[in-house]
Formats: structure tokens, C-alpha cells, sequence
């Protein structure tokens, strides 16, 4: 089996924490080691963390807050080939690790491999999609080229005149919107490949971690991260459709809502301007879709939100996205705010 070293940056959730070590201990596929990273205004009890987790081979290290930051020191410390990036608010079933390695084992060129990610919707239910609920949503999603998370349902998208949209999105597949939104509408498959997928349980070749770190310019929670790893990947994300990590999106040290949107976004930007893979014309695209958020939010009455989908407008066109400024003038950890 390949040897594969847990990567966990904390901060302030000691009891969720606690949680995902629990899960971690339990899998049927052995850790090399787990390394956490720890943040918190009131640090970790070492020799409590050391003696609860006994089973799990714990290297324990405090930080300055910022996952990006975090994960890098924990990823320099590790001395496997290959990294679980683990959030510190998942519980990944028992064989999880196991399948994951199991699949890279027989894929060796594989940049990075998930599972499932579940997260519990308005009505408390486990799920990893959130598709078009309309034919004129998933209209709109084109138009403005949006991000779409979910299998398109004919039988919920029954209008006649949607079927060639229908027919269009499953022709192309898993990929970027042409504002670099990802469109994930292939989740069927045992093994589906994505663009960009969430990183907080995967596993990911060392090697390519080391070349391309977490870019540290990003805010104290890493808003936005995957984007800079996963658009640089030779190859896409690969995502075991048939094993799961729920994510519990603890609500300690967790932003709000329009904030996370804010950051986003820039971030979003900020790798659309930084990578090769794009241009100026991507760039019209994510202020058009902007514009097409914009009519969302005013719609569902989410003013707060619209406020701040214009201010990302004035903020691209004018070239004053934080990130990109941060990034010139090596500033790391910058935290935009809404003004």
C-alpha cells in the first residue's frame, strides 16, 4: 500500500477536530501519520491529543492562523508520497482512505483523488448535488454562465424547449464555465473527473503540492484555495462516487455567508488572472456572470449578497482585486472585506 500522511489545519474547533481524528483512527486503511497544524487562540492540549489518539501516529504543530499557511508546514513536515488534505470538520467513512488508495494504486498518474462530499441541505438531509431546480434556472446558469452541481433531471427539466441546453451541458461534461465556474453534471459514474472539486478530503501526490503550494496570499480560512490547486492539475480531480466524508461545516471560526461569497469570487479572479489556462476574455465572462448573480439576488431578495456581487464588478474592471495587489507585493494572509 502507499504510505500517505494526514495534513490537518485547525483552529478553535477542538470538539469537531476531536470527531475527525476519531473517524481517522477507525479507518481500515493505516495512516503513515497526522499532522496537525494548529492555529488556535487557546492551543491544543499536546499530551491529551497524543494519549486520546493513541492508534494515529500524531505529529503536533502550532501556526500562526491561515489554512493556507497551515496546510504548506504541514505538508513540508509530512514524509509520505502522497497528502490527505483533511478539514477539521469531516468524518470520512471507515473505508474511505482505503478506496481512495486503493484507486490510486491503480492509477498511479492521478494528480488527486476525493470521495463524495456531503453536506446537509435546508431540510437536514445528507447530500453531495444541488441542481437546476427549473428549466429557466438552468437557462439562466447558461446565459450568464454560472456554476452548475448536479445531474440534470429530465424528469424535473421536462420542458421541450430545454432539451437541447440538456443536450449541450452532457455533451460537454464535467469542465470550467467559460467564466471559470465549474459545471459538474456527470456524478453517475463510479469514477467521475472534474475541473475543480472541494480538497478537504482528498488525496493529493505530494510532489505536486510541494511545486504548487496553497497560495498564501488567501484569507485566514483559505476561501477559495482549490481553485489555485486544481486549475494548475495536468489532469482533473478524480472522485469516487461510491464512498463518502461528511461534512458537518462546524459554524466556529466559520465566516459569513456574504464575506465567503466576496472572497470567493476574488479569489476565483485572482487564479483566472494568475494561470496560463486563461485570459481577458474569461475575465468579461465572470463580470457577466456577476451581473446574472446580481439579477438572482435581487430576485430572492438577498440585497446584501447583490451589494456585494457589484462591488466584485467595480473591483475586476478596475483592477483592484486585494489578492492580485497582496500577491505583487508579497503580502500574505490579506482579508478583504466589503466596505
Amino acid at each position: 500500500m502507499i504510505k500517505i500522511s494526514a495534513v490537518i489545519a485547525t483552529r478553535n474547533r477542538k470538539d469537531s477536530l476531536y470527531k475527525t481524528l476519531q473517524a481517522l483512527s477507525i479507518q481500515t486503511c493505516k495512516l503513515q501519520e497526522v499532522i496537525i497544524v494548529d492555529s488556535s487562540d487557546e492551543k491544543l492540549d499536546e499530551a491529551e491529543l497524543l494519549n486520546t489518539f493513541s492508534v494515529l501516529n500524531i505529529a503536533y504543530i502550532t501556526s500562526a492562523p491561515s489554512v493556507c499557511r497551515q496546510r504548506n508546514i504541514g505538508i513540508r513536515k509530512s514524509t509520505s508520497d502522497y497528502i490527505f488534505i483533511c478539514d477539521d470538520d469531516v468524518e470520512p467513512e471507515p473505508g474511505y482512505v482505503f478506496a481512495l488508495s486503493n484507486f490510486i494504486e491503480s492509477n498511479s498518474s492521478a494528480s488527486a483523488v476525493s470521495g463524495l462530499i456531503m453536506q446537509k441541505d435546508e431540510n437536514e438531509v445528507w447530500v453531495s448535488q444541488y441542481p437546476p431546480k427549473s428549466s429557466s434556472s438552468l437557462l439562466f446558469s447558461l446565459i450568464f454562465q454560472l456554476s452548475i452541481w448536479g445531474e440534470l433531471d429530465e424528469k424535473v427539466l421536462n420542458s421541450l424547449w430545454i432539451k437541447p441546453v440538456i443536450k449541450f451541458y452532457k455533451k460537454r461534461g464535467n469542465c470550467l464555465s467559460l467564466a471559470g465556474w465549474p459545471v459538474i453534471t456527470d456524478f453517475k459514474k463510479p469514477v467521475f473527473k472534474t475541473n475543480v472539486y472541494g480538497l478537504g478530503a482528498s488525496i493529493i501526490r505530494r510532489e505536486l503540492l510541494i511545486n504548487n503550494p496553497f497560495d498564501e496570499v488567501l484569507d485566514n480560512n483559505g476561501i477559495g484555495d482549490n481553485y489555485g490547486i486544481c486549475i494548475d492539475f495536468s489532469d482533473k480531480v478524480n472522485v469516487l462516487s461510491e464512498v463518502s466524508v461528511f461534512h458537518h461545516k462546524d459554524s466556529e471560526n466559520r465566516l459569513d455567508g456574504t464575506i465567503t461569497y466576496y472572497r470567493r469570487v476574488l479569489a476565483l479572479h485572482y487564479f483566472l488572472r494568475k494561470s496560463k489556462r486563461f485570459n481577458f476574455i474569461n475575465t468579461i465572462w465572470l463580470v457577466w456572470s456577476l451581473i446574472g448573480s446580481i439579477i438572482l439576488f435581487v430576485e430572492n431578495r438577498q440585497f446584501r449578497l447583490a451589494r456585494a456581487a457589484l462591488k466584485l464588478i467595480i473591483v475586476v474592471v478596475t483592477f483592484n482585486n486585494p489578492y492580485c495587489k497582496g500577491s505583487k507585493k508579497n503580502i500574505k494572509n490579506v482579508c478583504p472585506n466589503i466596505n
